[in-house]
């Protein structure tokens, strides 16, 4: 994950752009999770209309070389399709 990427809202299981309503709550709430990440992660965010009423949220997060990032004090990590907390000695590796 190091090497950025994009995180986009409201595609299906599938592949398939469903959208979203959007409000300003949820960009506000985006905003305020953007804050509980450690070390700080720079990522934009952008509202991308695909049918009224219904959009995707893109996160477009820059490369990054500190590692681990942790959320709310945690850090997680990916396995296959699932994200769990990562065990101390995991974690104690990466630092």
């Amino acid at each position: 994950n190091g090497d950025g990427g994009r995180v986009i809202f409201g595609v299906g299981p599938r592949g398939e752009i469903l959208g979203q309503q959007v409000s300003d709550q949820t960009l506000h709430e985006i905003a305020a999770c953007k804050g509980r990440f450690e070390p700080p992660l720079d990522f934009a965010v952008r509202v991308v209309e695909v049918a009224p009423g219904r959009s995707l949220i893109v996160l477009r997060v820059r490369a990054s070389t500190a590692r681990p990032f942790t959320y709310d004090g945690r850090a997680y990590e990916r396995i296959a399709i699932s994200t769990r907390r990562m065990a101390l000695a995991r974690l104690e590796e990466l630092w």
